[in-house]
């Protein structure tokens, strides 16, 4: 059904992407969209709102810096409220969905 597509659910949430070197490089520090780039930006986000999914893979390479370690101290305080699955189609990696979410 439509309704379950991902653009369309409200517990989705998206995440700022980065680069390496960081993109954060080419903006001033009193630049408005710095906040997005911010390892407290990402907290304050996590505490209001718990992902529907997680996926660790390449965390250190996609995310502003800092965030890697953020999202993991997050998987493993909140573990039980997700369920791992392994990739079917790319070897080594692991999804963690939310437990409430499975069986929709």
């Amino acid at each position: 059904r439509w309704f379950h597509h991902p653009l369309f659910r409200r517990d989705i949430t998206g995440m700022t992407g980065d680069d390496r070197p960081s993109g954060t490089t080419c903006m001033t520090p009193d630049d408005p969209m710095m906040r997005f780039f911010s390892t407290e930006y990402l907290q304050e986000a996590l505490a209001r709102y718990k992902p529907a999914l997680i996926e660790p893979d390449q965390l250190d390479v996609n995310l502003p810096p800092g965030w890697d370690r953020i999202v993991m101290d997050y998987l493993f305080r909140n573990k039980d409220s997700y369920v791992r699955f392994d990739s079917e189609i790319v070897g080594g990696v692991q999804f963690y969905i939310r437990k409430d979410l499975l069986g929709r």
